[in-house]
C-alpha cells in the first residue's frame, strides 16, 4: 500500500502493515493540496507509478516509477512532454506504463527496457481517462470527447469513438472464464462514465478485423436523476457492475454482453446516507468491493 500526503514523502506498506520504504518526490510542497494526485500498481504489485502533482491544478510534474524488490525508483521524462500528464495506468503483463497528457499526446514507458518514447496528438484536447484490454489494446478518452483504441504494441490509433459527453472514468470488462474450451474469442467490453449522467457500453471487435472495429452497438444507460452524478463505476463478478453516485446511492447493474436491451438493475441502495461517495475500488481475489 502506498500513501502520501502534503509532504514530498511516499510510504510504502507490506501486507502486514509494516513500513517498507520512503520515496523522495521533486517538486515543491503546496500545503493547500497532496503531494501525488494518482497511483497505479501493475497487475503483480512489483511496480508503482505515481503522478506527482505539478504547479497547475489536475495536471501533473513527474511520473515516477518504483521498483518494489529492489527498493529503487526513477523519474520518466520526454522532451515532447513535461509537466502536463495527467493520467495513467499499467498493460496487464506490468511491462508497459501509458501515462496521457494535457496536450492529447501518449507516453509509452517500457519497465524491461526502461525507455519511454511518445505518440503524439492521440486527441486533440486533454487525455483524461485510459485502460488496458486482456489482449493489449489500449483505450485512451479525452476532453475532445471520443475514445481512441490503439494497437496491441501501443502504436497508431485503429479505431476513434465520438462521444456525446466529456469521459471522465473507463474500465474493461473482466473475460468470462471459458475453461476446457480452448481459445475462445474475447468479449472486450468497455465501459466509459460520460460526464457523470450516462454510463457507455461497446463491444469492440477483433484486433485483427479492421473493418469491423466495433462488434454491437454502442448503448449509452441513463439512471434516475434522483441518483445524482456517476463517481465512479466497477466490473465484478461476469457481466456486472456496479456504479456509485455523489449522493450516496450504490447500484449494481447486470450488461452481460453490452448488447442493447440486455441491462438491468438488480439491486440499489444508500451506502452513504449524508451522500460524499468519492471512489470505488475491487479485490477481485476475495470478490469484494470497497
Amino acid at each position: 500500500m502506498a500513501v502520501a500526503g502534503i509532504k514530498l514523502r511516499m510510504y510504502v506498506f507490506d501486507r502486514k502493515g509494516e513500513l517498507w520504504d520512503e520515496i523522495h518526490l521533486p517538486g515543491k510542497e503546496n500545503v493547500n493540496r497532496p503531494s501525488v494526485m494518482s497511483v497505479a500498481w501493475d497487475a503483480r504489485s512489483q511496480k508503482l507509478a505515481a503522478l506527482v502533482a505539478g504547479p497547475k491544478a489536475g495536471m501533473g510534474d513527474a511520473v515516477i516509477v518504483y521498483h518494489v524488490r529492489n527498493r529503487e525508483s526513477i523519474k520518466i521524462e520526454h522532451a515532447h512532454d513535461k509537466q502536463d500528464v495527467t493520467h495513467l495506468c499499467w498493460d496487464p503483463p506490468g511491462h508497459v506504463l501509458a501515462a496521457g497528457t494535457v496536450k492529447g499526446n501518449l507516453l509509452l514507458f517500457d519497465a524491461r527496457a526502461g525507455k519511454t518514447r511518445s505518440v503524439l496528438k492521440v486527441h486533440d484536447k486533454k487525455i483524461t481517462c485510459g485502460a488496458w484490454s486482456d489482449d493489449g489494446r489500449l483505450a485512451m478518452g479525452g476532453e475532445d470527447m471520443s475514445v481512441t483504441i490503439s494497437t496491441a504494441d501501443g502504436g497508431e490509433t485503429s479505431t476513434r469513438l465520438m462521444l456525446k459527453g466529456y469521459p471522465l472514468e473507463m474500465q474493461f470488462a473482466p473475460e468470462p472464464r471459458r475453461e476446457g474450451l480452448g481459445v475462445a474469442s474475447r468479449a472486450n467490453l468497455l465501459s466509459v462514465n460520460l460526464a457523470g449522467k450516462t454510463l457507455y457500453l461497446c463491444r469492440l471487435g477483433d484486433d485483427k478485423d479492421a473493418d469491423a472495429p466495433v462488434a454491437s452497438t454502442p448503448i449509452e444507460y441513463a439512471f434516475m436523476k434522483r441518483y445524482g452524478a456517476i463517481v465512479s463505476h466497477r466490473w465484478f463478478g461476469e457481466g456486472l457492475v456496479i456504479v456509485g453516485f455523489d449522493s450516496g446511492v450504490i447500484v449494481v447493474l447486470a450488461a452481460h454482453d453490452g448488447a442493447p436491451g440486455s441491462e438491468r438493475e438488480l439491486d440499489v441502495f444508500k451506502a452513504f446516507p449524508d451522500g460524499g461517495l468519492a471512489h470505488l475500488a475491487h479485490c477481485p481475489g476475495i470478490s469484494r468491493v470497497a
